[in-house]
């Protein structure tokens, strides 16, 4: 997640000791007792980052939509870096994955951006955007086949799908 990046070695400004002059570096040491290179504060993170995760690594259910005979929604186990998209046929069906962006980065920063199911059910607008950019990739998926159809629109920024 976002904070293990966070608090992994030292901030990309440090100071660069072995450049300087003894009496700077000695003041430079005196005025960083205590950082995150070490200390109090460094055992401080390491609790900030242990409360981090035991408030945000929880099993997360998103709202259901029916389209047509089937029920679509999200759940993320608490530890994935995506939520995965289910589709379940009707309230009695089995839910079954439908969309698992987890697996298509290995770092977990290619994201669903937008799903949109036709009004039967049958088809869905997807939108796949990754590492956060703007740019978006949407084709069509073929919901019962879980496949998508070959035309795909490239470079899209902003877009109603609905």
């Amino acid at each position: 997640m976002w904070f293990d990046r966070a608090f992994e070695g030292r901030h990309p400004k440090k100071h660069h000791d072995e450049e300087r002059g003894p009496s700077v570096r000695r003041a430079m040491g005196r005025r960083g007792r205590g950082r995150a290179g070490g200390g109090v504060l460094a055992a401080g993170c390491a609790a900030l980052k242990t409360r981090l995760e035991a408030l945000y690594n929880y099993p997360q259910d998103g709202a259901p939509s029916r389209k047509g005979e089937h029920y679509f929604f999200s759940k993320n186990d608490g530890l994935q870096n995506q939520n995965v998209l289910y589709v379940q046929k009707g309230l009695e069906g089995e839910p079954e994955v439908l969309i698992e962006p987890n697996m298509w980065s290995e770092d977990g920063t290619t994201r669903l951006a937008a799903f949109a199911p036709s009004k039967d059910g049958r088809y869905a607008v997807v939108g796949i955007d990754c590492a956060g950019s703007d740019w978006q990739e949407y084709g069509v998926m073929e919901v019962a086949a879980r496949t998508m159809l070959p035309d795909k629109l490239d470079w899209i920024k902003v877009l109603n799908h609905a």
